[in-house]
């Protein structure tokens, strides 16, 4: 659902170029501004991941993925070649990616952010990251109209 109140609603309003304005009609704490900026100036934000329990929720995931990444010593350690590689969507099945993707807190500020109802569509899960240079994965992810995509 678009926002009425967006100015522009072809554009997220974190693009928008009426963005300054807007951002201080906003009720935004304090953490959620610096986001804001942080999108609107840099393209991403880095932030402490709202869910008191997403340590344990991690370690859960760690080990019940572990056997389709092909992680299988006791430190759990794993390489770039072992098992499938990735695990897309795994939050179909797995609760605690489910409540990673679904967290209420992030998704509600996405949609302010956004100016449109933001939702999780598709998780992947890797054993180590990648390290890839910067790149575009805009043929994989992308959105209708464009520019509404926001990976977390």
């Amino acid at each position: 659902m678009t926002d009425p109140a967006c100015p522009f609603p072809g554009i997220p309003l974190i693009e928008s170029p009426v963005f300054t304005a807007e951002i201080e009609r906003m009720d935004l704490t304090a953490i959620e501004r610096d986001i804001a900026i942080a999108l609107n100036r840099d393209g991403y934000a880095v932030f402490d991941f709202p869910d008191a329990d997403i340590e344990e929720r991690i370690a859960r995931i760690r080990q019940n993925l572990a056997p389709k990444l092909g992680i299988d010593n006791e430190d759990g350690e794993s390489s770039k070649f072992g098992g499938v590689g990735r695990i897309q969507d795994a939050w179909q099945f797995d609760p605690d990616v489910q409540a990673i993707a679904a967290n209420t807190v992030v998704l509600d500020l996405l949609s302010r952010l956004y100016g449109r109802q933001a939702f999780p569509f598709q998780t992947l899960n890797f054993p180590v990251g990648t390290q890839q240079h910067f790149h575009t994965d805009a043929v994989h992810f992308s959105s209708i109209p464009p520019r509404f995509m926001c990976g977390v």
